[in-house]
């Protein structure tokens, strides 16, 4: 290795060396040179290193900028190894090891005090909860995940995974088998150890579309009882703003100081592992003055926080608002291509065209500008209307997030409103045969999903429903029972059926055989909600086609 002489070093990437064979290199002589040159413990940053037991570690440069940790120099460890230095490990203070080769520092982070590794629960072990305490545990924490519910805690100590995400049940026995993450019900001895309490459980919404924060305020208060020490509780779930207000004075009478910090989600449902290890912002809001909670919060995503900052720090009414705000947002994209599909129709445009044309302007973008037949699921519908019922109790009318919300309701018709146009408004006694149940592809979740209100139209009109959906079947049973006919093969569903209805775009759905649709239905009717066939010229297979919002050639 070659040495290029002493310098201050300020590393802000991720940097690769090849470490000399130590043998009797002078730098095993490093324990004694850094106490004698220091006089006082160091505390760093280490990252995805060994915590050398639990003790205080430290960390020497090379030339290079590399990392070499203590524990890796006293046990002779592989020559090779690649260390992560975070953006905000900054102002190194380098002074030369006596005794060691030259070139080689000893760094001391003027900023960050990293002793043990943080240890942390998980409250509440829905979407939010798991995938969050499997990803951390996946990043080399110790994670516990606690829920009320005992069953689920027996199948998920057996590796059954109660949603459907992909890659969580291979993420979550890794882990489980490397001894990083575990599952209990017993609450208040998860909480004795711990540094961070993580709460993810539910907030549905109630009459008047407000959040339900009362499992929030419950485990709040369960953990400020059993809490043995200092404690930072971090509300993952998503609540209105003022809720971390609303905890922080209720367990003001906590004999310990718990501080209470807001870090909401931002996991999209069938790719939420990818989502969460490389996140595009990780929003935390913390009060000035809880110091030992921005630490904590620092220091616990710091393996997701490498190659440059991803945190936005910001008081927690600040990211209680910018959860809400960002979904609002989203939403209301969908909701006005959704409008305006109703209108290129009725003028002759292509809002496939329209699409294009819009996205194409970088101010713009491309994303959430499908028309289709409304959105759903368990974030965007309770979202919005949280939004708009929280900015009505402080006498505020969120008048555009109100008419997000009116007008996916009203969109959710438009599916039958096709149908009955098609067949002169009378569609008793027709089969409707069904793909895509799930409220977007890669997920089970049909909360809030349109095959809900639109199985439920066509069942008041007098259809007979058969559906099909790769993962969602089961959840749809759950809430129809046998009102709705579903099938394990796709294909099955369209046996005599008069109309297809496409309402989710799974990727098995994208390129069928038509040929043998045709050959099923016994009329040849698709209806494709997500405009996933418009490219395959279907009325000159003999099918009558409509999309949303899009103009079809008929010659």
């Amino acid at each position: 290795m070659s040495h290029r002489g002493c310098r201050e070093t300020n590393v802000d990437h991720r940097v690769r060396a090849e470490l000399p064979s130590l043998g009797d290199h002078p730098i095993r002589r490093l324990r004694s040179a850094l106490l004698e040159q220091l006089r006082v413990p160091l505390e760093l940053s280490t990252n995805d290193v060994l915590q050398a037991g639990g003790e205080v570690t430290t960390e020497v440069l090379c030339p290079d900028g590399a990392a070499l940790h203590e524990a890796e120099v006293l046990n002779d460890a592989p020559a090779r190894h690649a260390v992560d230095i975070g953006q905000d490990q900054r102002r190194l203070q380098s002074v030369l090891v006596p005794g060691s080769p030259s070139g080689w520092h000893l760094s001391r982070c003027a900023n960050r005090c990293y002793g043990s590794a943080v240890k942390l629960c998980v409250i509440g072990t829905g979407y939010v909860g798991l995938v969050s305490g499997t990803c951390f545990a996946a990043t080399g924490q110790r994670v516990i995940c606690v829920d009320k519910d005992a069953s689920k805690i027996k199948r998920l100590r057996r590796y059954e995974i109660p949603i459907y995400e992909p890659g969580i049940e291979d993420l979550v026995e890794e882990n489980v088998k490397a001894g990083r993450l575990t599952f209990s019900t017993d609450l208040a001895s998860a909480v004795r150890d711990v540094d961070l309490a993580f709460i993810a459980v539910g907030t549905p919404p109630t009459l008047d579309g407000e959040a339900d924060l009362s499992a929030v305020f419950g485990v709040a208060q369960e953990l400020v009882k059993h809490a043995t020490h200092d404690l930072a509780i971090v509300l993952k779930s998503t609540v209105p703003v003022g809720t971390n207000a609303q905890v922080q004075r209720l367990i003001a009478d906590s004999e310990h100081d718990v501080q209470v910090v807001s870090n909401p989600e931002f996991l999209k449902e069938g790719a939420a592992i990818n989502d969460f290890m490389y996140p595009d912002r990780i929003v935390i809001g913390v009060r000035p003055g809880h110091d030992r909670a921005r630490r904590l919060m620092d220091r616990v995503y710091h393996p997701l926080n490498l190659s440059s900052t991803k945190i936005v720090w910001m008081n927690p009414e600040s990211a209680e608002v910018t959860k809400y705000a960002a979904n609002t947002m989203l939403a209301m994209r969908i909701s006005f291509m959704n409008e305006l599909a109703v209108l290129c129709e009725e003028v002759g445009a292509d809002v496939q065209s329209v699409r294009h044309g819009v996205g194409s302007d970088p101010r713009i973008g491309p994303q959430f500008l499908h028309a289709g037949p409304g959105y759903g699921g368990s974030c965007f519908p309770k979202d919005v209307k949280a939004l708009v019922a929280t900015a009505r109790r402080h006498g505020i009318e969120l008048e555009l997030a109100d008419a997000t919300n009116r007008v996916n309701v009203r969109h959710r018709s438009f599916v039958v409103r096709k149908l009955k146009r098609h067949f002169d408004n009378d569609l008793a006694g027709k089969r409707i045969a069904i793909w895509g149940l799930a409220f977007k592809p890669g997920t089970d979740d049909v909360r809030e999903s349109p095959s809900i209100t639109t199985i439920d139209f066509l069942i008041n009109e007098g259809c007979e429903i058969v559906a099909h959906d790769p993962e969602a079947m089961e959840n749809i049973r759950e809430i129809f029972g046998d009102k709705v006919g579903l099938v394990d093969e796709a294909y099955d569903a369209l046996k005599g059926a008069d109309a297809l209805v496409l309402l989710t775009e799974w990727r098995e759905y994208q390129y069928p055989e038509f040929d043998r649709i045709k050959e099923l239905m016994r009329t040849p009717v698709i209806l494709d909600g997500r405009n996933i066939w418009v490219t395959y010229r279907l009325p000159e297979q003999g099918f009558e086609y409509e999309g949303v919002g899009i103009q079809i050639a008929t010659s």
